[in-house]
């Protein structure tokens, strides 16, 4: 079986979970990365070294800000990201960490398991397929990643990765 389709068949949640989710405050650190150079573990490292007592939860959320992406002419993209966690409010946190509030809406919440590498494939399966078969239509919001426990390792089959897409 083609490694593709054993992700596909094996890795991801096929029907994804409808949600109606209220507006959220995110609180965390911004950064720009591109397909060909992936700034996100120096994010996410620099992530967890923070002190977490001002964080509602746990769960680590990476936001993709679509509104700021620019393409080059060598076809990469170059994009904005916040890598953070949920707040009750944006009063007395510290000055470095960037805010943003997530807009209340309807998401499709699919989740991915297993190593980080293969993330890419859930989102051409959720993008390629599963956008081109379903009656949902997106929505203008951005799309993010809930990491609900701590990634060890990027190699871990065991990661979990539930990603919201909004939707009408």
């Amino acid at each position: 079986m083609p490694e593709d389709v054993c992700h596909i068949a094996n890795h991801i949640s096929h029907a994804p979970k409808i949600i109606l989710l209220g507006e959220t405050e995110v609180a965390g650190l911004r950064g720009t990365t591109s397909l060909s150079d992936n700034q996100l573990p120096g994010l996410w490292e620099q992530f967890h070294g923070l002190n977490k007592d001002f964080f509602t939860t746990s769960a680590g959320y990476g936001i993709c800000e679509t509104q700021k992406t620019a393409y080059t002419k060598d076809g990469d993209a170059l994009y904005s990201v916040m890598i953070g966690g949920p707040v009750k409010d944006f009063d007395c946190l510290p000055l470095e960490l960037a805010k943003k509030t997530l807009r209340a809406g309807r998401y499709a919440v699919f989740t991915h398991r297993g190593t980080l590498g293969n993330l890419y494939k859930t989102y051409q399966y959720i993008f390629g397929t599963w956008l081109q078969t379903t009656r949902e239509e997106l929505d203008d919001r951005e799309d993010f990643e809930v990491y609900e426990h701590e990634i060890l390792s990027s190699d871990d089959p065991d990661n979990e990765v539930k990603i919201f897409i909004p939707i009408k």
